[in-house]
């Protein structure tokens, strides 16, 4: 009497949420058994991973060069602040700005107040261009580095110390931002699976 209660059916009962597992066309979201299985080959496999992670360190590299490069937006940004102090009579300046920039307002400081802020656009508008051309292309960069170079002599003439002292920061900051810059070219030029 027990056996005829047992249930005879071998298959257990799928509830109706759960696939089924026989393939059957009952679920479309398992293949059926007899359908081909795809799996890509371990080259090809390698093979993206590889470029992948090219493409990936290429990617941060640019952005490293691109950002030491911005560095030279808040140079330009004090030195349109020691404009303005220079103009107003001030005897303190900051030493994180263009040297040119001090220069040209302490000479044209007596023609007025309007009149040196827009002599000091001639240099600053000169290295917003070649900033903005050396995020796109690091020759530029290299040009952008000399000037700066030359910028900073003019601290050395003076003989001010911190400002020649920012100025060489900056130029390693450039600096870096050139090598990656070389590191990402380097990389982009290098044949795929190579291992030096």
């Amino acid at each position: 009497m027990e056996e005829s209660s047992r249930n005879t059916n071998p298959e257990p009962e799928i509830p109706p949420t759960m696939p089924s597992l026989t393939g059957g066309n009952d679920s479309p979201n398992v293949p059926p058994s007899d359908a081909p299985v795809y799996a890509p080959s371990p080259v090809s496999t390698s093979e993206f991973n590889e470029t992948d992670a090219r493409i990936v360190a290429v990617q941060a590299l640019r952005e490293k060069a691109s950002s030491s490069v911005g560095i030279m937006y808040a140079v330009m940004a004090f030195s349109i602040l020691n404009s303005a102090l220079i103009s107003f009579g001030s005897p303190l300046v900051m030493a994180f700005g263009l040297a040119t920039t001090d220069v040209i307002s302490a000479l044209t400081k007596d023609s007025g107040n309007y009149v040196h802020l827009l002599w000091n656009l001639i240099p600053l508008g000169f290295y917003l261009g070649l900033t903005t051309l050396a995020k796109k292309h690091w020759g530029w960069l290299i040009f952008l580095m000399l000037c700066y170079a030359c910028d900073g002599l003019i601290s050395l003439v003076d003989q001010r110390w911190i400002s020649l002292a920012v100025h060489v920061y900056v130029l390693y900051l450039l600096w870096q931002g050139l090598s990656a810059a070389f590191a990402a070219q380097k990389l982009e030029r290098m044949p795929t699976g190579y291992a030096g």
